[in-house]
């Protein structure tokens, strides 16, 4: 009897997951940049949307790299990698012209190598870099 009513339990257990309700979660940033500007977010003018060099996709000779070095440690180790120390200081630029000037920069250094090069080139050093298969 036991066995039985545990067994019953089990195939009648369905979970009921809101997806709404998690989706929520990924409104955090989009939320907090609105909340302290008080303008809705647009493309390239955020954090985490293009708006700053430090957080984005550069394309290589044959393929894209994804650069994630938010936390200044790993943007210096970027900079020093590519042997461009002249951007460390750049790293939240203050108006989009500077993001445009300084992502033109990464831009001109990544194009020149393929994504193999890339993979190799930062498969020891912690830059937060992704090359793209």
């Amino acid at each position: 009897m036991k066995a039985h009513y545990l067994s019953f339990l089990f195939v009648a257990v369905v979970p009921d997951v809101s997806m709404t309700d998690n989706a929520y979660a990924l409104l955090s940033m989009p939320l907090a940049s609105y909340s302290a500007n008080g303008a809705p977010v647009s493309r390239g003018r955020d954090l985490l949307n293009g708006g700053t060099p430090c957080y984005g996709m550069y394309r290589t000779l044959d393929g894209y790299i994804s650069v994630g070095a938010l936390e200044p440690k790993f943007w210096a180790a970027l900079c020093q990698a590519l042997q461009r120390p002249d951007l460390q200081a750049l790293q939240f630029p203050d108006n989009l012209q500077e993001v445009a000037r300084v992502k033109a920069m990464l831009q001109e250094v990544l194009e020149q190598k393929s994504s193999t090069h890339w993979a190799a080139f930062f498969k020891d050093k912690d830059c937060c870099v992704e090359v793209g298969e």
